[in-house]
């Protein structure tokens, strides 16, 4: 058991609630099957993160064919019905912690390497951590 799933179930048990925690692990498909299965086994809620928002759509759908209900959170969806959504701040909220690594990496020369990825969310994690990591160190590159 991973670290999220651990702390995912303690945080329910401490509300007397049963937690399942299912990964996609950024399977669009896997997902899906997730999904069913959940379903399938009588689940009285879902907590989503999507792997896209085109994809909440069908598990929206799903879910609403078995009238069990969701809650979104940080990637949206295209479409369908929910119960609440949850966004995060991820540009302020990477802008925090880039203020951290900026302190970690500010004694090391060399180079960094940042990664990005093409989902908005994640461009806005980038967005706010690599300018307060570059400003470290005058010997910093990307």
């Amino acid at each position: 058991m991973g670290y999220h799933e651990a702390w995912h179930r303690q945080q329910g048990e401490a509300l007397n609630y049963h937690v399942d925690v299912y990964s996609a692990e950024n399977s669009s498909e896997k997902e899906l099957i997730n999904t069913v299965k959940a379903l399938k086994s009588g689940v009285a809620g879902i907590i989503l993160s999507p792997t896209n928002s085109s994809n909440a759509v069908t598990i929206l759908e799903l879910a609403a064919s078995e009238n069990v209900p969701v809650v979104i959170a940080d990637i949206g969806t295209d479409d369908g019905e929910y119960v609440s959504y949850i966004s995060s701040d991820n540009l302020n909220g990477a802008y925090s912690l880039g203020k951290i690594l900026a302190q970690a990496f500010a004694p090391k020369a060399g180079t960094i390497l940042a990664l990005g990825s093409s989902p908005s969310h994640k461009n806005a994690r980038m967005d706010g951590h690599v300018p307060r990591v570059f400003a470290c160190h005058e010997r910093c590159r990307f």
